[in-house]
């Protein structure tokens, strides 16, 4: 009998371990494609690069590259997202669409709260919202947004005219 019958199917356990596909035991399903993915087990870190898409409970996010941090080992505190722009769309089962996108996205695991920085903007029905930084809390539907340190660039929202309104004959 020798150990290397054995390599391949510790290699694959260990894959298995260190896979985000996990994420925790009680929470929906993470599911991650890349071109490239890179782990450091010690560290608690997966790197993702080139065309990642990021499905989790509601959320879908894609962005050149992602950054995944474990609390423990298969549970992640977060994930931070870096694209040209990443953008999301986010679909509830009872409430409206909504996409946005930014030049840097955090998501926390444990309160599904998304930090979008850097020419951020979030599209509801009949409404955009557009500033430096907006943060999103996904339960609940929180949104606070705000303009940047340096930037004089004010929070801006435009709000769009429902078929509702047109159809009644409202004015221009």
């Amino acid at each position: 009998m020798t150990r290397s019958g054995n390599g391949p199917l510790l290699f694959w356990l260990l894959l298995l371990l260190l896979t985000p596909a996990a994420v925790n035991a009680d929470s929906e399903e993470l599911e991650i494609d890349a071109d490239h993915w890179e782990v450091d087990g010690r560290e608690g870190i997966s790197i993702y690069e080139g065309n990642v898409v990021i499905r989790h409970k509601e959320l879908l996010i894609q962005a050149d590259r992602a950054v995944f941090t474990e609390r423990e080992p298969g549970v992640f505190e977060k994930a931070e997202m870096t694209g040209s722009p990443v953008t999301l769309v986010i679909t509830p089962e009872d409430g409206p669409r909504t996409e946005g996108e930014a030049e840097f996205m955090r998501y926390r695991f444990e309160d599904e709260v998304l930090l979008m920085e850097g020419t951020a903007r979030l599209k509801r029905p009949r409404q955009t919202l557009s500033a430096e930084s907006i943060e999103y809390t996904i339960p609940g539907e929180r949104i606070r947004a705000q303009r940047g340190e340096d930037d004089e660039g004010r929070v801006r929202t435009r709000f769009e005219r429902g078929e509702d309104s047109e159809q009644q004959g409202g004015g221009a």
